[in-house]
């Protein structure tokens, strides 16, 4: 155990909270609070939407940064589930602990989550929902907190199955993504969804291309669209396009 986990201060727990209150439902409870912490301190909190609908937020992962290479350093965990789903049953303990488990990966193994990464289930987890991956999605929120430079962003995790995720190795996990959203209009967020195991098309080499790019951004399609007018606004002006421009501009919208 590490004596010396990472943690919010006060002020800084204070505001993750209203931020989560105000985007994801302000009916909240502690599903998990640790009381022993490793790398960092995780409490798992449960929200409700104005529909009912169950949304696990982690609470304390973002207080240390991730080995990334991008700017997505700090993040906070997401996962969805239907109003009808019960939080306190065994599932909903099982769900909340997962959430804390993940937090610890990437400061155990020196690594980083993004957008279209995908990570192993645990054995109690595949038990309880019969998934066998999650996929990660960066959400178009992210908070300043008191004391921190970089932003803390949101990772919504989704839950896919075995050969959904080869299908992502063999192609791009958020084409995957995008085309499961369509498919399910929604719906597939949420891990007490059953659905069946989805396999698009394979991608052309337009889609293909266009997906790598918002890839190694960290960014969906409405964001990479809005950096590509900002390319063509600068180039209009006779500006030449940089990387230091690209990654200005992607601090202050990716």
């Amino acid at each position: 155990m590490n004596k010396a986990a990472f943690t919010y201060n006060d002020t800084q727990f204070e505001e993750l909270e209203k931020f989560a209150r105000e985007n994801f439902g302000s009916s909240y409870d502690y599903l998990i609070h640790e009381i022993e912490s490793e790398y960092v301190h995780t409490d798992t909190l449960l929200h409700k939407t104005a529909d009912g609908e169950k949304v696990f937020v982690t609470c304390g992962m973002g207080a240390c940064e991730m080995n990334s290479p991008t700017n997505l350093k700090r993040c906070e965990l997401v996962m969805w589930a239907s109003k009808k789903f019960v939080s306190t049953s065994k599932k909903g303990m099982v769900l909340a602990s997962e959430l804390v488990k993940m937090s610890k990966f990437p400061f155990r193994e020196d690594t980083w989550f993004g957008t279209g990464h995908t990570m192993d289930v645990s054995k109690e987890f595949k038990e309880a929902f019969g998934y066998d991956y999650f996929a990660f999605l960066k959400l178009p929120i992210k908070v300043r907190l008191t004391g921190i430079d970089e932003a803390v962003n949101f990772l919504l995790v989704i839950p896919i199955y075995e050969a959904e995720r080869q299908w992502c190795v063999e192609n791009n996990t958020l084409a995957f993504l995008d085309k499961l959203h369509e498919k399910y209009d929604g719906k597939e967020i949420r891990v007490d969804f059953k659905r069946e195991m989805f396999i698009p098309e394979n991608l052309d080499d337009e889609e293909l291309s266009e997906y790598q790019v918002m890839a190694i951004l960290g960014v969906d399609k409405p964001t990479l669209q809005k950096l590509g007018d900002y390319l063509d606004e600068q180039e209009q002006k006779g500006i030449e396009t940089t990387y230091d421009m690209i990654s200005e501009w992607m601090k202050e919208n990716g």
